[in-house]
């Protein structure tokens, strides 16, 4: 094979080469619906909420299970996991500019959230609708006690309640108009009840304990100066998984985003070599005649 038609034909396979190197001008890739759609039928529904959290303090989103990566998430970001695969799970993402995207994410590096939506999971077949005829005497005798303290919870027996209103009247009297949409009784036998519906939405994440419309949960402290009028907590913990949290950190892009550029770069320089070697030696044999 001749000097010519060699160098032809490394220029030809560079050339494929680097027509082959997918592009992307923002390091965004889009998701590989091929492999979803290969394996939809192994895919199992999820729908629970989860944090993001890498023992490298951030988490790698990519366009299939073992993928590219096309994005990073720090610790601490809530997401949701719609469906699983293996031990990946799919899950969708706001990036900094464009369209909602899709990604798959490695469960290992997802801590569970445990949320009003995990309890109202976990305690679905003992969510009641609300029976006026029970709720409505509690929350009447409570308005009778002259007291106005109320006390709103993420989700029956929480560590910790949302807020703690010392003076909440009007908030009160809401409730009573408005009426409640679902009881809960916990394991201690209090009776709980979730907001009902409002212009806009529900009150998913706002649970009253009717034995105690005023009870705290011993965490709060009130403003400086003011005598609290929340109660003491008179429900118990409710007891959920402890989970270690990494420290979140600045994601490191991966080599493999910088892949395309690398290769790029690789082709074009080969390029130049073949063409100085080609051209040299003919160059040469010119000058030796």
């Amino acid at each position: 094979m001749t000097r010519k038609r060699l160098a032809a034909l490394l220029l030809t396979a560079l050339l494929a080469l680097s027509l082959t190197i997918p592009a992307s001008a923002d390091g965004i890739w889009e998701l590989d619906n091929g492999f979803y759609q290969r394996h939809q039928e192994e895919c199992v529904p999820h729908g629970k909420y989860y944090l993001t959290n890498s023992p490298q303090g951030y988490c790698n989103i990519r366009s299939a299970p073992n993928g590219r990566v096309i994005c990073q998430e720090k610790n601490g970001a809530e997401v949701l996991i719609y469906q699983t695969y293996k031990n990946w799970g799919v899950l969708e993402f706001w990036p900094d500019s464009g369209p909602i995207m899709w990604g798959w994410v490695s469960m290992k590096d997802l801590a569970p959230l445990y949320d009003y939506r995990a309890f109202a999971q976990e305690y679905a077949d003992q969510i009641l609708p609300a029976d006026p005829a029970v709720t409505e005497p509690l929350l009447a005798a409570y308005l009778q006690s002259g007291r106005t303290a109320l006390v709103i919870w993420p989700y029956p027996n929480a560590r910790e309640a949302s807020y703690c209103y010392e003076e909440a009247p009007r908030g009160l009297q809401t409730l009573q108009m408005r009426g409640f949409g679902r009881t809960f009784t916990d394991e201690e036998g209090h009776l709980w009840a979730q907001g009902n519906q409002h212009i806009g939405g529900r009150f998913d994440n706002c649970w009253f304990l009717l034995d105690d419309l005023g009870a705290g949960d011993g965490v709060y402290l009130p403003p400086e100066g003011v005598e609290s009028t929340v109660g003491e907590r008179i429900v118990s913990v409710r007891e959920v998984p402890e989970v270690t949290m990494y420290p979140a950190k600045e994601p490191t892009p991966p080599i493999e985003n910088y892949l395309p550029a690398i290769l790029s770069a690789a082709a074009v320089l080969l390029s130049a070599a073949a063409l100085r070697f080609f051209y040299g030696k003919k160059r040469n044999k010119g000058g030796a005649a």
